[in-house]
């Protein structure tokens, strides 16, 4: 059976060089802070590592404080990809000594990910495997498909590394060499997510169309179309989908 092949480098992001803006940055090697964001670019956690759980776990996992969570995480993956910073804000918010799981996803910035060396995408529900054939049919039914804020990492992260529920890197498995499977099952053009330059150029019908396979049971489907479309919009509690989406629609004919 076809195996995923393995990448050329042994860390395929090592030559980016996007400008940092004002990230929270994390040293892999014990997880601490960085109070000044390194010159070149970093790779960015997906918000799918809050469901991470590094193995084999203590019993008392639940009941330490997120930053170990945190600390542990970081480590785990530098020992799988050699990197040396990774940025946190998609997972964690600093607290003041303290790291805390990110709860407000509307103030995670569509930029962040344009500006990332890669996105480090969880895959919580796929198992690690090296064939082909079996990665791409756990990977189908992988809620970062269908989850609206996974939309805006598929689309402007230039590079896209996955991860297994175990933590492991599918090393030959990115963005480019699933090109054609990713535009399959989310509808969207490969020349969009080849190029992340290429989204804000497309016209306003076609990016909110970019939707249609996301979950529309909560407003989140609505509000991960912010960045994409380049609006500004505040949530308004109890706001019903259709409502939410009408506003959105205001913003864009008001700009």
């Amino acid at each position: 059976m076809e195996s995923i092949p393995e990448s050329q480098s042994s860390n395929p992001v090592e030559d980016s060089q996007a400008e940092p803006d004002n990230r929270t940055i994390a040293s892999i090697l014990n997880g601490s802070l960085v109070s000044r964001p390194p010159k070149k670019a970093v790779p960015i956690f997906s918000y799918t590592w809050m469901h991470y759980q590094p193995p084999p776990m203590p019993s008392y996992y639940d009941e330490l404080p997120a930053d170990w969570k945190k600390n542990n995480m970081c480590t785990e993956l530098s020992g799988l990809r050699g990197y040396a910073y990774l940025q946190i804000d998609t997972c964690f918010i600093a607290n003041g000594p303290h790291v805390v799981p990110r709860e407000d996803m509307d103030s995670i910035m569509y930029s962040w990910y344009e500006n990332a060396a890669a996105c480090l995408v969880y895959l919580r529900s796929v198992k690690y495997t090296d064939h082909v054939i079996e990665f791409k049919r756990q990977f189908k039914d992988d809620p970062w498909l269908t989850e609206p804020w996974a939309l805006q990492e598929l689309l402007a992260s230039r590079k896209i590394i996955f991860y297994s529920q175990e933590g492991r890197c599918f090393l030959g498995a990115t963005k480019e060499t699933l090109l054609l499977f990713l535009s399959e099952e989310t509808g969207i053009v490969g020349e969009v997510l080849a190029n992340y330059k290429l989204v804000k150029k497309a016209c306003i019908a076609m990016r909110l169309s970019w939707a249609a396979t996301r979950d529309d049971a909560t407003v989140d489907v609505v509000h991960s179309l912010k960045g994409i479309c380049s609006v500004s919009m505040t949530r308004i509690p109890d706001e019903s989908v259709p409502d939410a989406f009408r506003r959105l629609q205001l913003q864009l004919i008001q700009k």
